[in-house]
């Protein structure tokens, strides 16, 4: 009963899909970038939208808004008509935010990961969140195979040595394959198979929604061997940046309008119009994500922006004690010590933090010295305590 409802799930999510695409294809123009997406999307936002009411076609005319602002007035910015779909922010700072999306939105999203992650062209291993295994109660399956659609599913939420192994099993027998994860996910497999010398092949993986750290990438592309493509954005969906084969970071012109501001020493947020969704549609938005820019073109040809680095967002820096570090310096940190499976830092306000870890057997006394020494560069030993975990909590994306 339970994998029939499943199957039949996964069937509807697959045909939605391919309406998405016939709508895609029959609109395709509306993707094709020609200087007036921007003056479309002001003007009707001065026209519909209460928020931006008579704010014309300057964008100077409209203010640079936040999550804070988007949570007080949010009736005010909303289009009361059409369908519309409900989106949250994780709410990482303490203050989650709705976001409406209506079905342009979604189509334009679909469009946009289809071609640059080119997903018809592989056997999709989907291995994000566990949505679609609320309907099982057996916390021992942790993969379903739909054939009929080209896709596995993969729950990582019960991701530990006993429920990879099978996994890992199936799918060195499934050919031109893509995994597509997060990038904590993706390194926590890539671990599994290098410590298990398990030597499972991809012909890519495609990564979104964290941050990919310099050490992530690494482990990623020398287990799995293939090309790493990178996809930035976020739940308001007011920007989007690909990675390109070099190692930058180029946006997509045509996904929305970015603006971005100087925050010194060369670190820029990104605020961004959305050119795809009436039903809250963002003008101006500052997302808190930080990028570096380099003023150099980039070797893989694009004539568009380079982005050199993504920091992530503000709140992704620590502040402990009054001095302030990049939550990916702990992370480098963090990534060299052996046995370490995976790790998440729980912040108590400014006063201290507290490293949860899961290890495996090759950490020992010496490793947890190691650790500890390597933090202690960066913060007071008293301000840092280690809590070993069984499972890292993750939100169900």
């Amino acid at each position: 009963m339970q994998r029939n409802f499943y199957l039949l799930k996964s069937i509807a999510v697959h045909l939605t899909r391919y309406l998405i695409d016939i709508y895609n294809w029959v609109f395709a123009e509306k993707y094709v970038a020609n200087g007036t997406q921007l003056e479309k999307q002001l003007a009707y936002c001065s026209k519909h939208i209460p928020f931006y009411r008579s704010r014309g076609l300057d964008l100077d005319n409209y203010p640079i808004i936040n999550k804070a602002e988007c949570n007080q007035n949010r009736s005010a910015m909303r289009n009361h008509f059409g369908l519309e779909r409900k989106c949250y922010t994780s709410g990482t700072t303490g203050s989650p935010a709705e976001f409406l999306r209506d079905a342009r939105s979604i189509a334009a999203e679909q469009y946009f990961l289809n071609g640059y992650y080119q997903r018809k062209s592989y056997y999709w291993i989907k291995l994000r969140g566990g949505k679609l295994f609320d309907v099982a109660n057996d916390s021992t399956i942790v993969f379903r195979e739909i054939p009929l659609i080209r896709e596995m599913h993969v729950c990582s939420h019960r991701l530990n040595d006993a429920t990879l192994a099978p996994f890992v099993d199936r799918a060195m027998n499934i050919s031109n394959k893509c995994l597509y994860s997060a990038p904590s996910v993706a390194a926590s497999l890539a671990e599994f198979c290098q410590r298990k010398s398990r030597p499972l092949r991809f012909e890519q993986i495609a990564l979104s929604s964290e941050t990919l750290y310099p050490h992530q990438l690494e482990l990623i592309e020398g287990v799995f061997q293939c090309p790493v493509k990178d996809l930035y954005g976020q739940v308001e969906r007011v920007a989007a940046l690909t990675r390109c084969p070099v190692g930058n970071y180029h946006p997509i012109p045509t996904y929305s309008h970015i603006e971005y501001i100087n925050r010194g020493d060369n670190l820029y947020e990104i605020v961004g119009t959305v050119f795809h969704n009436k039903a809250m549609p963002l003008v101006r938005y500052a997302t808190e994500d930080l990028v570096e820019i380099s003023d150099k073109r980039c070797s893989c040809g694009s004539d568009l922006p380079t982005i050199s680095k993504i920091h992530g967002r503000k709140s992704d820096w620590i502040t402990l004690n009054g001095n302030s570090f990049s939550a990916s310096l702990f992370s480098v940190v963090v990534s060299k010590t052996e046995g370490l499976v995976e790790s998440q830092f729980v912040i108590h306000g400014e006063s201290s933090l507290t490293l949860h870890l899961v290890v495996n057997e090759n950490y020992d006394e010496s490793q947890e010295l190691k650790l500890r020494n390597a933090l202690s560069v960066l913060v007071p030993d008293e301000l840092v305590s280690l809590k070993y975990v069984e499972e890292i909590k993750r939100t169900r994306t």
